[in-house]
């Protein structure tokens, strides 16, 4: 009975433990990821701060910095554990041992263990942890599963699914556009004397900035020829950008009318027309009630 009552327990803390951390819908689920997100972006402005020369050079400041990296690694891993442990509360991984080898290969899972690692590499080896203590920053990725509760991300999404083949479309002649332009110029400006443009690589980097339109100016074709291709590269680089902007405008515009246009009353005249109101079968038209309601 002690067992039994043991082990009832046990799953009980595993259910709390799993939708506290993981159902982001639930109040304390929203309460923890809020904390969560809290401390990692507070992780973000600590390592940007400890670079600034006022606290660099500050023995006391980077004390803090450090304890709080210390607390904040910890509580990383309590959370990275508690996860494990409770992971098999999902039905994707329901057995006690393969279920959770199998969640520790998840994308985010390996994210979060690759952010605490570095931490705990000086205390059992050699190596320097320093150079790797940005990579707990990975954290951040956090902020894409919080996002996939958002209706706005779940369109984004659903708007990029749905027109990936026009993309890639674009894609591909944003980078032909880049090779064909590249090659031109680096024809047009090679043998000027003093030249930047020593090869069609090196003249990649000008089309690009060209293209975005950035425009550095470290490049600048001086022949004719060289002017009149970077002329026609800025323009069509700023077309070829607004294409992209065009087809995701029309592809969310589409997408919230579908959600927001769509009155129930509409859907229940349709099914009004559709079934005579009788003897509830289906019909074609109205003529067909009609001839029902006739034969009636």
């Amino acid at each position: 009975m002690g067992h039994v009552q043991h082990d009832s327990a046990y799953r009980r803390a595993q259910h709390f433990v799993f939708h506290t951390i993981e159902d982001l819908e639930a109040k304390a689920g929203r309460i923890f990821g809020f904390c969560l997100m809290t401390l990692i972006a507070a992780n973000v402005v600590a390592e940007m701060a400890e670079t600034l020369p006022r606290y660099a050079n500050d023995k006391d400041a980077m004390h803090y910095f450090h304890l709080f990296e210390a607390v904040s690694i910890y509580i990383f891993t309590a959370e990275v554990l508690l996860r494990i442990w409770a992971c098999t509360e999902d039905e994707r991984f329901r057995h006690p041992v393969w279920g959770r080898i199998k969640f520790c290969f998840q994308p985010l899972t390996l994210l979060d263990i690759a952010a605490v690692i570095p931490f705990y590499l000086p205390k059992f080896t050699t190596i320097d942890g320093r150079a790797l203590r940005t990579l707990r920053l990975l954290k951040l990725f956090h902020l894409t599963k919080a996002g996939i509760y958002s209706k706005s991300v779940q369109r984004m999404g659903r708007v990029l699914r749905e027109n990936k083949e026009n993309l890639f479309v674009i894609l591909f002649a944003v980078l032909l556009l880049l090779v064909i332009s590249s090659t031109l110029v680096w024809h047009a400006e090679h043998e000027v004397p003093g030249t930047k443009f020593t090869s069609i690589p090196a003249t990649l980097w000008w089309a690009i900035t060209t293209m975005v339109p950035v425009g550095y100016g470290d490049m600048v074709p001086v022949t004719m020829m060289g002017k009149v291709w970077a002329s026609i590269t800025a323009v069509l680089g700023i077309s070829l950008f607004v294409l992209p902007a065009a087809v995701l405008a029309g592809a969310f515009s589409r997408d919230w009318n579908k959600d927001h246009h769509s009155p129930a009353g509409e859907t229940a005249n349709q099914g009004d027309n559709e079934t005579c109101p009788h003897c509830g079968k289906t019909l074609g038209d109205g003529h067909e009630i009609e001839d029902a309601e006739a034969s009636g």
